[in-house]
């Protein structure tokens, strides 16, 4: 149990705090990427490109956060949902591992959304880039998976469950909507920020579920 002088740290700090802190570091963070694609260096990126690097930047902020945790127990205990700081030691590979993971695809989505011939990057080493990232990506992440005990193993088995008929409802629907003439065709970037949203999405859902969002 989460302890502080021999008392229990009030849900209030446990909770609601993180979530106060978390949401005015990533407001913070879109504002920043938003004020970026608005200066003559991005160009006329549009908004799809905007939206790809605003999920992008909150995926390594994610990514920094959990790792910033994981790799100091004393001060994560404090905002990870983890009963204590033994249990995020506990679970330090499996945590360091998947931040890697989500730091490597929220940077690779970043520098997508920056590509040439709309954005400033040179569109060969982008590519170049996005595609080690994302394999970096893919490794780190099974790393974490295997060293993730049991409940954190459902946790990831539900949540790709989850992904795969979001992304099936979400890009399927507008495929659909869009094969009908009632919408526009969704460009390239916007499926790849798809993936990017509905698998975080799918994460919290599962873990939610299990009864990990609650403080502890």
């Amino acid at each position: 149990m989460n302890q502080e002088q021999g008392k229990p740290i009030p849900w209030t700090r446990k909770l609601v705090v993180p979530m106060i802190a978390g949401a005015i570091c990533g407001g913070l963070v879109a504002f920043a990427t938003t004020q970026l694609f608005d200066t003559d260096w991005v160009g006329a990126a549009g908004p799809s490109r905007m939206f790809a690097g605003v999920i992008g930047a909150l995926y390594v902020l994610l990514a920094v956060g959990v790792l910033v945790g994981a790799m100091s127990p004393a001060l994560g205990e404090k905002y990870l949902q983890a009963e204590d700081a033994d249990e995020l030691r506990e679970q330090q590979a499996m945590l360091v591992q998947s931040s890697f993971a989500m730091l490597a695809w929220g940077i690779g989505l970043f520098l997508l959304s920056l590509a040439a011939p709309v954005g400033p990057l040179a569109m060969p080493l982008v590519g170049i880039a996005v595609c080690v990232l994302m394999l970096a990506g893919i490794y780190f992440a099974w790393q974490s998976h295997r060293r993730s005990d049991e409940l954190f193993a459902a946790v990831n088995s539900q949540a790709t469950v989850y992904a795969y008929y979001l992304m099936f409802l979400v890009a399927g629907g507008w495929a659909v909507l869009a094969h009908l003439a009632v919408v526009p065709m969704f460009q390239p970037i916007d499926l790849i920020t798809t993936f990017f949203v509905v698998a975080l999405l799918a994460a919290f859902a599962a873990a939610g579920q299990r009864g990990m969002m609650v403080p502890r």
